[in-house]
Order: structure tokens, then C-alpha cells, then sequence
């Protein structure tokens, strides 16, 4: 006679104990996708920004002026940047916005009247989000659910530095154009000599001595307000009929000037003609550039 084992299954008490684990390990699991799934969209909203923050600065290096002029924030900028193909059209939806994957648009807008920070705008919806957000982005800070980006005037940037906007090289005495400079900005000019041949100092006795130092310089208005005007002051010894200016972007000018001392520590302005200076051969390096206004001061190459 065969003997039948009773054959036992699961206790109920091992069941819950493996749905418990399961139930566990999908939570876990989902978790863990939905902030991957987070931090994907943090990083894309953070690219973003910092895509439009760059199209706007290489819109004012082009246009001398941010692509919105509003003090509140609108898409007005966004659109213009899409417009002007510094973003792509591709990026706007039907509403012509530049939407983020919180499904809230871009804005932007000026910082005050005179442009000094344009700034980028976007609402993530939660607190903690805009906060890692923030985290990401250079110059940004929160106001609550938003996260708020900017950035500064080019020449502002990175130490203060100062992008020449024109360079060239000019004779003795040639006028030098005033860059078109926008809103809150000043232009200034930078001179250094770049070119010297055949110069010996002529004394007062009539006898040659060698030049032992130059300096290049610009005049404006005056010999101490260096302010490009429609006819800035001539060169010292610079003949009247060489002092004319045309063209230009603003129709203001420098003047590019050149003097010397000799070797017996005589002062010497040289000019276009023979006489001060024999068989002379200048070239004046001049360059200009675009500066914040309450920043702006001349080179310590221009003269006093």
C-alpha cells in the first residue's frame, strides 16, 4: 500500500512577506527612474538657459543692443532670437514660445533701463527642483517656484574684460572713429606707437640727438577731456589744413599724437612736416572699444 505525502504550500505568512519585498523593489525601481527621469529634465531646462543666454550675447556683439528692451519679463526675446536665427525656429511651438519640460515657457527681460544684465526666466513648479536647478547655472537665484538666469553686457564679463571693437594703424595726427556704443556704454581708445624710422630730435641749437623714449596718445575735445567730438584738438605743431575728420559711425573722432623725449631730456612733439623731426616714418596703433559707463576711464597710454 503506496503512502501519500501531504504536500504543504506557502503559509500565508511568506506570501505577504514576498509581495512585501516585491512591492518594495518597485517603489524602489520607480523611485529611482523618476529621478533619473528629474534630472534629465533639470539638465535639459539648465542647457536651455544657458543656450539662450548665449544667443543674447552673441545678438548684442552683432546688434549693439539685447534682443528685447521690456523691464518685465515676456517671450518678446525669445522670439527674436528665433526670428534672427541666433535659436532655432524649431524650438517654438505653436504659440511661437520657446518652451521648457516643465511645459512652462522662457521669458526674459532687462535687469534695469540701461541693459546692464539680460535675464532668462523659467517656472520648474516646485521649490526643491528650482533649487538643484539653480545649482546649475551660472548667476542664477530663485524666486519660488522660478529659477532665474542672467547675464552681463559682454564687456562686463569675465574680470571686466574689454573686446577691442576697431584696431588699426594710423599716421601721425589722423583721426580716429568713435565706435557706435549702445545704451550705458562709452567708448574709449587705446594708443601705443607701432611703427618708428629715421627719427633724431632737431635741438634748438640745430644739432640732431637721439630720442630716447616715446608716447603715443590721443586727443578729444581738449588736451584733458579726451572726449570724441566732430573736430577733436590738433597734434601739437599739427598744420590746420591736416585737422579735417569725414565718415565714421558716429561722426566724432580722436586724434592720433605722437611725442618723444630726447636724450638731453627734451620734450619733443613730433609733426607731419620736417623741421621738428627729420625723415620721420610714424605709425600709431590705435584701438577702440565699448566700456560701461561708470567703468570707463582711457589707457594708461593716453596722455595726462
Amino acid at each position: 500500500m503506496r503512502v501519500i505525502k501531504k504536500q504543504q504550500g506557502f503559509s500565508l505568512l511568506e506570501v505577504m512577506l514576498v509581495l512585501v519585498i516585491l512591492v518594495a523593489l518597485g517603489t524602489l525601481a520607480i523611485s529611482t527612474m523618476r529621478s533619473k527621469m528629474i534630472n534629465v529634465r533639470l539638465e535639459r531646462t539648465a542647457e536651455q538657459m544657458q543656450q539662450v543666454t548665449q544667443s543674447a550675447v552673441s545678438y548684442f556683439i552683432d546688434n549693439h543692443m539685447w534682443p528685447s528692451e521690456y523691464l518685465s519679463f515676456t517671450t518678446d526675446g525669445i522670439s527674436t532670437l528665433a526670428q534672427e536665427a541666433y535659436l532655432p525656429q524649431s524650438m517654438l511651438d505653436d504659440s511661437n514660445e520657446f518652451t521648457s519640460s516643465w511645459g512652462t515657457p522662457y521669458e526674459t527681460k532687462l535687469s534695469d533701463s540701461e541693459g546692464r544684465q539680460f535675464l532668462v526666466r523659467v517656472d520648474v513648479g516646485n521649490e526643491s527642483y528650482a533649487s538643484v536647478l539653480r545649482g546649475m547655472l551660472p548667476m542664477a537665484y530663485l524666486d519660488g517656484t522660478n529659477v532665474i538666469t542672467s547675464v552681463n553686457v559682454p564687456s562686463y564679463n569675465y574680470n571686466n574684460a574689454q573686446s577691442v571693437s576697431h584696431m588699426g594703424i594710423y599716421t601721425l595726427g589722423a583721426c580716429v572713429p568713435e565706435p557706435a556704443c549702445p545704451t550705458g556704454m562709452k567708448a574709449q581708445i587705446t594708443t601705443t606707437p607701432a611703427g618708428l624710422a629715421g627719427i633724431t630730435s632737431v635741438n634748438s641749437s640745430g644739432s640732431t640727438t637721439p630720442i630716447q623714449s616715446f608716447m603715443a596718445y590721443a586727443y578729444g575735445k581738449s588736451s584733458k577731456d579726451k572726449s570724441p567730438v566732430s573736430k577733436p584738438l590738433l597734434c601739437p605743431n599739427q598744420e590746420l589744413t591736416t585737422g579735417s575728420c569725414s565718415g565714421g559711425e558716429t561722426g566724432n573722432y580722436w586724434r592720433a599724437c605722437l611725442s618723444g623725449t630726447a636724450s638731453g631730456g627734451e620734450i619733443v612733439n613730433f609733426t607731419e612736416q620736417k623741421g621738428t623731426v627729420k625723415n620721420h616714418a610714424i605709425q600709431i596703433l590705435a584701438m577702440t572699444n565699448c566700456v560701461p559707463e561708470k567703468n570707463s576711464s582711457y589707457t594708461q597710454f593716453s596722455k595726462n
